[in-house]
């Protein structure tokens, strides 16, 4: 058992540092399932990897998930267990082009009490 942000930063899991372990968690880019997972839902590969490291899975005929919810995880200090289901996204799409933008020749005003920039069209705000 691992806390959530040292599974992240494992070598043989994603190798992530600290801090960009810190920041897919900040972001909302860790999701964990809650309850048992439909081996319809993921494949059966994926459905004896899952039982194999000690998770539940159910055999359904139809598509359905299973029972239970993805809920995302924000908090680094919470515990991996065996067989937990994860849903980790390394690259999130939630802010496109943000990361490209030279935000510091942008900047229109700043003072104690404002910053102004020149957003760019297509940055989300």
């Amino acid at each position: 058992n691992l806390r959530l942000q040292e599974f992240l930063a494992a070598d043989d899991v994603l190798g992530l540092s600290d801090n960009e372990a810190a920041e897919l968690l900040s972001l909302g880019s860790v999701w964990r399932f809650h309850g048992i997972v439909s081996e319809a839902a993921i494949g059966a590969q994926k459905a004896e990897w899952v039982r194999h490291h000690g998770g539940q899975v159910v055999a359904s005929p139809r598509r359905g998930r299973g029972v239970g919810s993805w809920h995302r995880e924000r908090y680094g200090g919470v515990m991996v267990n065996r067989g937990d289901l994860l849903r980790i996204h390394t690259r999130p799409k939630r802010f496109p082009g943000a990361s490209e933008v030279d935000w510091a020749s942008r900047i229109l005003l700043r003072n104690e009490d404002i910053l102004a920039v020149s957003k760019p069209y297509g940055v989300l705000s």
